[in-house]
């Protein structure tokens, strides 16, 4: 008989025993931030032979994982959206999403207490992790756990960057707010979804997905943009240039955070300064996309794992970078993007302040 566990995910202090770069801080000192939102861990970490593991129960209550026990063969058997991981009280083997693998230390029993190997899990359930040691956190997201994405389905990706009747620069760039409630009443009435890059493994469960992005992070997308998405429940992703952060015309701190924390906004990444990446050398090119990583998870609690390259410039090196941090990575136009697409040069469709709703449907249809 299997007995069946509910609840909302953990795997997470061991992380900071996994890190290579510094000493781990005492379990007790650390904060667990998953998806955003500040959890705790009731037994700990225990260290074995150098690896983290931590209580089954804590693993399953913090990912809001389906958990199965057979008492009879001591098997444990996790589910988490598309992925499984089926694994034994005493084996270090396991089997993930049908594929079997040697784990660093086997399944074990303490106190009555399971444990499972916390690496090993993170991998197989495809969770995104970084530590913070800095300020002794770690945070756990799961659109950037480089998830399988269903191939050869076309999506149209559009870029913006203001949304104002207040002009300044280049006046093609600012849609006006009305053109944008305009668009918006167009997708919702034609039957599309608008999703974020965290939607992506599962692209093939929606009907006519699309994504709505916008460069540089401007103020409007708070005081603009963002009350129209609460009115028509849509979703956007806003790239965010992070030295910018709480410069005039440019979103604060507390903007951002409230806008990601609603769910309708998914804050990702446009590089620290704004530069131009194909001009940069390897150190820079790391520099500026850690800092931006790092900024951003500070502010939202949650880690970026999309890249909109500025201006849509990249190198060679740029690409060599770029999966040390980062999921995707975005150009600035390139047409309809097609999931079997290199991840690192996804395509988009700019609007622009003179792109009517007749130019806007021709633009997006597949």
């Amino acid at each position: 008989m299997k007995k069946f566990v509910s609840a909302v995910l953990v795997m997470a202090a061991l992380i900071l025993l996994l890190a290579p770069a510094y000493a781990a801080p005492e379990a007790e000192d650390i904060k667990i931030l998953y998806e955003g939102r500040e959890v705790n861990l009731s037994h700990g970490i225990e260290a074995v032979n150098g690896a983290a593991a931590a209580a089954l129960s804590d693993v399953v209550d913090m990912i809001g994982a389906q958990c199965s026990f057979e008492p009879s063969s001591k098997r444990v058997t996790l589910r988490f959206g598309r992925h499984s991981l089926r694994m034994a009280v005493g084996s270090a083997y396991a089997h993930a999403n049908g594929s079997e693998f040697e784990m660093r230390l086997p399944v074990f029993c303490k106190n009555g207490t399971i444990y499972v190997p916390v690496e090993d899990v993170v991998s197989s359930l495809r969770m995104g992790y970084y530590t913070d040691a800095e300020t002794k956190t770690v945070y756990i997201t799961r659109g950037a756990g480089r998830e399988v994405v269903p191939a050869d389905v076309k999506v149209p990706v559009l870029m913006y960057h203001a949304v104002s009747d207040n002009t300044w620069g280049a006046a093609d760039l600012f849609v006006s707010p009305s053109e944008m409630e305009k668009q918006l009443a167009y997708l919702q009435e034609n039957g599309y979804t608008t999703i974020t890059f965290e939607d992506l493994p599962r692209i093939d469960e929606i009907e006519k997905p699309i994504l709505l992005t916008f460069d540089d992070g401007y103020r409007d997308n708070y005081t603009e943009l963002f009350p129209l998405l609460q009115k028509y429940e849509a979703k956007a992703t806003v790239f965010v240039i992070t030295d910018a952060i709480g410069n005039d015309l440019y979103l604060t701190a507390d903007m951002i955070a409230e806008m990601s924390e609603s769910g309708l906004v998914s804050i990702q990444s446009h590089t620290d300064t704004h530069p131009d990446l194909s001009t940069l050398n390897e150190t820079d090119t790391r520099r500026e996309m850690a800092d931006s990583q790092l900024k951003l998870m500070r502010i939202t609690g949650k880690q970026p794992f999309v890249l909109c390259y500025p201006t849509g410039k990249y190198s060679d090196t740029t690409l060599k970078a770029l999966g040390d941090y980062y999921v995707y990575g975005l150009k600035m136009n390139g047409g309809m993007h097609n999931t079997s697409d290199d991840p690192f040069r996804i395509n988009r469709i700019y609007i622009s302040r003179y792109t009517d709703l007749t130019a806007f449907a021709s633009k997006i249809k597949t």
